[in-house]
């Protein structure tokens, strides 16, 4: 929930940097004259002021919040359904670690949550 929202709301201005670049939203006057996600940044805030760099984020807050709430609820129910293996030792398992496996199953979980997320 918060933390998607907060990170929705720490992105937001690159990803109307990108719109505005790939000719979606123009700029004042409907011209479009960016040379880059950085270059675009800066002209926006200064041509139409900071706040500029956040119109329209309320929608992508709002949608944010259902959004995160499944993909970490979805990693959560997983996390329940399979458990981590506690009894494997470096030896047993070649060497690699316990690690070797979270790493595994962190990125299937999140996978799986980020599909069912955006399914939903």
């Amino acid at each position: 929930g918060l933390a998607g929202m907060t990170a929705s709301a720490a992105t937001y201005p690159l990803d109307l940097a990108r719109g505005r670049i790939t000719g979606k939203l123009a700029g004042p006057g409907g011209k479009k004259h960016y040379k880059g996600i950085v270059n675009t940044v800066l002209t926006t805030a200064r041509e139409e002021g900071v706040r500029a760099l956040y119109k329209g984020i309320t929608p992508t807050l709002l949608g944010a919040m259902p959004y995160e709430g499944i993909k970490f609820g979805t990693v959560g129910l997983l996390e329940r359904a399979f458990p981590k293996p506690t009894h494997v030792t470096n030896e047993e398992d070649g060497g690699g670690g316990i690690l070797s496996n979270n790493i595994i199953r962190k990125l299937v979980f999140g996978g799986a949550g980020g599909i069912s997320a955006g399914l939903l």
